[in-house]
């Protein structure tokens, strides 16, 4: 059996819209068990950060998150007061398909919108311009970055 990550799972569902006993069906048929409790647990954060993402789709560049308005409220193992999480979209060299990954930035720094996604814009830019990385292929054209995602920490 490939390895499963279930909250890819859960989050999938919430993002089709599916009810909690389908995406409870669908954990059981590719084999997590106690699936129930699996979505218990998953369930209500796949919620939250699919609202939040949503919300954040809606405001303009200049918004700033705010810590329980606009940012989801989660601990972090590291030291950073917030998390932006944000989608590199993206061409491979000599191919007309275009791919994306997800990169976050970590900071004590309050950013808007556009400010993370013009770092991040930076940051992609280096990555693909000197070496290129595991996600981004050197030569890679960036096509456009937005933010998912924004966390703070508790």
């Amino acid at each position: 059996m490939p390895r499963l990550i279930p909250y890819a799972v859960v989050q999938s569902g919430v993002k089709r819209a599916l009810q909690p006993d389908s995406i409870r069906r669908q954990l059981q048929r590719l084999g997590v068990p106690d699936a129930t409790a699996v979505l218990r647990s998953l369930y209500p954060r796949a919620v939250d950060e699919f609202a939040n993402q949503a919300f954040l789709e809606t405001q303009r560049r200049s918004f700033v998150p705010v810590r329980e308005e606009s940012m989801i409220t989660r601990e972090f193992a590291e030291p950073w007061k917030n998390r932006y999480v944000l989608n590199v979209e993206f061409k491979r060299p000599g191919s007309d398909i275009v791919e994306s990954t997800e990169y976050a930035i970590h900071t004590n720094k309050d950013y808007s919108l556009g400010k993370a996604e013009s770092i991040m814009q930076q940051r992609a830019e280096a990555i693909v311009g000197f070496h290129g990385g595991s996600d981004l292929p050197e030569g890679a054209e960036i096509i456009s970055v937005t933010t998912v995602n924004a966390y703070s920490n508790l």
